[in-house]
């Protein structure tokens, strides 16, 4: 469960955060991989993380991420093969 100090708004998703908090319901965060946005889901500021873009740039994304492996940027002409 996390702590009801204020979150720092550079580092989480300050409105997930609340929503854990207050309405006592699972809170998503969508935003770019962070050290600091890993460090609050291993808190439990929120349960869990979107991921969009990172995730057509790369399809092994978990285990890039696990690994360690450098990930590719996305780019737009990746949606490209999907139309």
């Amino acid at each position: 469960m996390c702590s009801p100090a204020a979150p720092n708004p550079e580092e989480h998703d300050v409105s997930a955060i609340q929503t854990k908090i207050f309405a006592s319901r699972p809170a998503q965060v969508a935003r770019k991989l962070s050290r600091p946005l890993l460090a609050g889901l291993e808190r439990g500021d929120f349960d869990l993380v979107a991921v969009g873009r990172a995730l057509i740039a790369n399809p092994d994304w978990p285990h890039r991420v696990r690994n360690g492996t450098p990930l590719i940027p996305y780019s737009l002409n990746m949606l490209q093969p999907l139309v």
